[in-house]
């Protein structure tokens, strides 16, 4: 991208010169936004150029430890119906479904 701001001349579409303004103003954004407050929406420019996350920000053990268990096919369980042994709680859902 810095060569494309450096060039003298620049062939582009509206719909990427559109895309490449987006890009910009989300990298203003993120740059001068308060770092200690999550983003609650994802920046727009990401549909555009994807998820970046780079080296110095990636964790080995998580990558090879937590995220393999946390996608592990024995913990893709069928969803089974709740069951309940206290008997007030018991009683209070079959009220519940008798009103």
């Amino acid at each position: 991208m810095s060569d494309l701001l450096k060039s003298d001349m620049v062939f582009i579409t509206k719909a990427g010169l559109q895309q490449f303004e987006e890009v910009m103003d989300c990298r203003k954004a993120n740059l001068t936004r308060n770092k200690k407050v999550p983003i609650s929406d994802s920046l727009s420019y990401k549909q555009y150029i994807g998820e970046y996350n780079p080296k110095s920000r990636q964790d080995p053990d998580y990558d090879n430890i937590i995220k393999p268990t946390l996608t592990h096919e024995s913990l893709e369980q069928q969803e089974k119906p709740l069951e309940i042994f206290t008997p007030s709680i018991k009683q209070y859902l079959d009220d519940l479904q008798n009103f």
